[in-house]
């Protein structure tokens, strides 16, 4: 749980998942209903309050930060069929508090499958979407083109109140929604606006998910070395699979870091028994990697060995390339079938827990003049191995790569073009890590490169968020339009959005 009252003061307090931000609001909600976001917004108000709303606490970012009202929506947990749509689906419409995994075992039983996730399923969904979490995808893009519609609690008028906002040609039919639900507003600015927004336009209560028919991806894993990748990612790699993975060393011979490659493809469905066969498979698989890197493995999956990795770490720092390198060999896989959202979750929960990055967007494809990706994350790996060899300071994973399709959101990082996001993680109790992250992100914005609104992202400000997002001024009048009162604005909407 991220929030719990104090054992000793019996107040409330709230922390995210990786207990690296604790927060002491002066009250601390946990609306069920529609009707409850509105009356804590009205009450709010009524005591000139600021208001902040947090899902299942996975952002590493201040993005939730509030001395005021915090908002916990774990209790907006419904997910349902949505019949007003004027197209046929399948749509599901998801509420605030929905993990990510309770929406593919609700999808699973419909015989549905997600059409995009990041690769851990214990966020909110709504939080996850708000935030502009990606996966991997140059097929589909980010979990943010799911969304056909959402509704939000504004207040831009004497009350609180609720709206349905959608792209202009319509896609809720008028006539099946209910008489006394939200206001439905048909609006391109205003949709592109609200989807990736970071709760500071107002209170997003629920959205509505475009889903698919099950499908199956095959994900296969195999190690090389960046030479070879960078050859392979400048000669189409991207195109031949739905999506692309890819994790460097940098504590090895410039050159020579060993990188593990995962692909994506989709395959035609496989019956019951082969399914069952496949995780027995996977399973065997898991056992044969452990016993070539039992110290990471386990790590991922039981508690007692976080610390005993945290010690080597930080005991031993010139052993970090040879347990990186084997962290990357130990993953190798021929070939994984399973439904998607089996696949894209990539497992090691309770590492991820005790865990932090930074990840920023770079473009595939440079303006005239500008610094091609693979340049930049070459002076990355430079930069880290400079850093390890006179500080001892190193990350606690390897750099990953992520591709991503661009998207039509006004401040999602893929905005109308491609993005590869490179994502710099480390453990929580490792030394250095904070100071690592801090100068992984100054690199990258001396670079152009855009933050995940989501991760580690202290450096950056907001003139570098203004240049970085050509729709950034109409995005700001659409937030003028649904909170002239700056509501819904905390410490990090000021620092990255203005005031």
């Amino acid at each position: 749980m991220p929030h719990a009252p104090h054992p000793i003061l019996g107040r409330d307090q709230w922390w995210n998942s990786t207990r690296t931000t604790e927060l002491h609001p002066l009250r601390l909600e946990r609306p069920r209903t529609l009707a409850d976001l509105e009356r804590v917004v009205n009450e709010a108000r009524a005591l000139e309050l600021r208001v902040r709303a947090v899902g299942r606490g996975h952002s590493s970012s201040d993005a939730p930060f509030t001395e005021d009202v915090l908002v916990d929506t774990a209790r907006l947990d419904r997910i349902a069929a949505y019949p007003a749509a004027r197209t046929p689906g399948p749509y599901v419409e998801v509420e605030a508090g929905v993990r990510v995994r309770d929406l593919n075992t609700a999808l699973d039983r419909m015989g549905l499958s997600i059409r995009a996730m990041g690769g851990y399923n214990g966020q909110s969904v709504v939080g996850a979407i708000l935030t502009g979490t990606h996966g991997s995808s140059m097929d589909y893009g980010a979990l943010s083109r799911m969304v056909r519609s959402l509704v939000l609690v504004v207040a831009d008028g004497p009350t609180a109140h609720a709206i349905r906002i959608e792209p202009s040609a319509g896609f809720s039919d008028p006539a099946r929604l209910p008489a006394n639900g939200p206001l439905l507003l048909q609006d391109d600015e205003a949709f592109h606006s609200a989807v990736v927004s970071m709760g500071a336009l107002g209170l997003v209560h629920s959205m509505v998910l475009e889903a698919e028919p099950t499908y199956f991806l095959k994900e296969v894993r195999r190690v090389s070395d960046w030479t070879r990748t960078k050859e392979e990612l400048r000669n189409g790699l991207l195109d031949r699979y739905s999506g692309v993975f890819v994790q460097i060393n940098p504590y090895e011979a410039p050159g020579r870091e060993t990188t593990l490659v995962m692909t994506h493809e989709r395959v035609a469905a496989i019956d019951r028994a082969r399914r069952l066969r496949e995780d027995v498979r996977f399973g065997i698989g898991w056992l044969n990697n452990a016993m070539r890197n039992p110290l990471l493995l386990l790590a991922g999956h039981f508690r007692f060995t976080y610390r005993l990795l945290v010690w080597r770490l930080n005991r031993h720092p010139d052993r970090i390339g040879r347990l990186l390198r084997s962290a990357i060999r130990g993953q190798r896989d021929k070939g994984y079938t399973q439904t998607a959202h089996r696949v894209l979750y990539q497992g090691a929960a309770h590492l991820k827990l005790r865990a932090y990055d930074t990840e920023n967007a770079l473009p595939l494809r440079p303006a005239p003049g500008g610094e091609h990706y693979l340049d930049v994350v070459d002076g990355l790996l430079d930069m880290l191995r400079e850093l390890h060899a006179r500080h001892g300071f190193h990350l606690s994973s390897p750099v990953g790569l992520r591709f991503v399709r661009r998207s039509a959101h006004w401040l999602t990082p893929e905005h109308e073009r491609d993005v590869c996001y490179v994502d710099a993680p480390v453990l929580r109790d490792a030394y250095g890590n904070s100071n690592c992250v801090g100068r992984v992100q100054q690199y990258l914005k001396k670079h152009g490169a855009i933050p995940h609104w989501g991760k580690r992202n202290e450096v950056f400000d907001h003139a570098h968020i203004r240049r970085c997002y050509p729709r950034f001024d109409a995005w700001a009048r659409q937030r003028d339009r649904f909170d002239p009162e700056r509501r819904f604005a905390n410490a990090f909407t000021e620092r990255l959005l203005g005031p």
